[in-house]
């Protein structure tokens, strides 16, 4: 874990037992909310809540790296199809070329 790419802001309401957790990407500036909500049977835990929240937090932060990576390897598979097709038909034009040439070295 680098937590050098992103910093956590905490926000507490311990009359109503919520707290918040805002993590921040330090390269972009997008934003993901966590929130921990404290069972009205349980006694409010700061220091738990917080941990609760930044869990949730991450775990949006880490599910939007994954879609995004999973975006760049598609259009990537995608990048090289085109290229292979490019290849395949200059490859093609190259061999129907070579043919034509050894045709008319052959009448002359």
């Amino acid at each position: 874990m680098n937590t050098s790419e992103y910093t956590v802001t905490y926000y507490s309401g311990e009359k109503r037992g919520t707290t918040v957790a805002v993590l921040t990407v330090n390269e972009t500036g997008q934003k993901f909310r966590g929130i921990a909500h404290c069972n009205p049977s349980d006694f409010y835990n700061q220091e738990i809540g917080e941990k609760i929240a930044e869990a949730r937090a991450r775990k949006q932060f880490f599910k939007a790296q994954a879609n995004e990576a999973r975006m760049s390897y598609e259009l990537a598979k995608k990048i090289v199809e085109m290229a292979k097709v490019h290849a395949e038909k200059k490859a093609a034009r190259h061999a129907r070329e070579e043919k034509w040439l050894a045709d008319y070295l052959k009448k002359v």
